[in-house]
């Protein structure tokens, strides 16, 4: 213990490497992290940062939130070591990396780019997430569970991990995919995207939206689509559907490069 007369001489005294660590407000050593001359090392509570439009960059890699932080500002960047849990979101485009399990908690980005790197860590929600441009999530291996019914992703989502649900109140446009099992609710229409999953069971409800594609799909095993009374229109040349695919929907085209097993049909043309 190193006795000091007020946080200045003392943070002088860390950022010269004189001194190790020291406690001290946020308020005092926010200017010195920003500048990269300070680590933050952890907050144990709940945290509320507010920059108004301004920007917020917390991306020191050893950072480490305790409790729940609440974000309003423009262009948003957050990491932290371990575990982190987000509050009430109200951002521009939001970078988040975890070093585990991440919850987004609620709100408002104009984008977000979201990880839990090598740690696969799961990636949750804690309330519904209104996202008005692109969205991407990596959760590794872990699981990704983004099921509250008023979630509204206004741009193109791409999922990479292992069981996947994704809900969207309104129409829906998936972007690149590697995954596992991929349970998909859209209120409207339905853009599967590309890429890969293990399987696919997909529903545009009773909105009767439309499903279809942008770019070939490879699933390994099961496929179920439902577009009530929608089209279905998958036709990319490239499409591999290894397992039955069961379609229900009005006037249905599917295209697979390999061998075709369909399962449970009610479809139109």
């Amino acid at each position: 213990h190193v006795a000091y007369k007020g946080a200045g001489p003392a943070l002088i005294d860390v950022i010269a490497g004189q001194v190790s660590t020291m406690f001290v407000s946020p308020l005092a050593a926010m200017p010195n992290i920003k500048a990269g001359k300070l680590t933050a090392l952890a907050v144990t509570g709940t945290r509320s940062h507010n920059a108004g439009s301004g920007t917020i960059t917390l991306n020191k890699a050893d950072n480490d939130f305790g409790g729940a932080v609440s974000l309003t500002g423009g262009t948003t960047s957050i990491t932290d070591v371990n575990a982190l849990t987000l509050g009430t979101l109200s951002t521009g485009a939001l970078t988040v990396t975890s070093g585990d399990a991440l919850e987004l908690g609620s709100g408002s980005a104009a984008s977000l780019t979201a990880s839990t790197g090598t740690s696969n860590g799961a990636i949750t929600q804690t309330d519904a997430l209104a996202v008005t441009g692109t969205s991407s999530l990596n959760a590794g291996t872990g699981n990704i569970t983004l099921t509250d019914a008023d979630n509204n992703f206004g741009g193109a989502v791409s999922l990479t991990g292992g069981t996947v649900t994704i809900t969207d109140s309104n129409a829906l446009t998936l972007g690149t995919l590697s995954t596992g099992a991929l349970t998909v609710a859209s209120g409207g229409a339905l853009d599967l995207g590309g890429g890969s999953a293990i399987s696919v069971n997909a529903s545009t409800g009773t909105s009767n939206g439309a499903i279809t594609q942008t770019d070939a799909l490879m699933v390994i095993a099961a496929t179920s689509l439902n577009a009530g009374t929608g089209n279905i229109t998958l036709t990319n040349t490239d499409n591999d559907f290894g397992g039955t695919v069961s379609l229900t929907g009005g006037a249905t085209s599917i295209t697979n490069v390999n061998a075709h097993t369909l399962g449970a049909l009610n479809t139109g043309a």
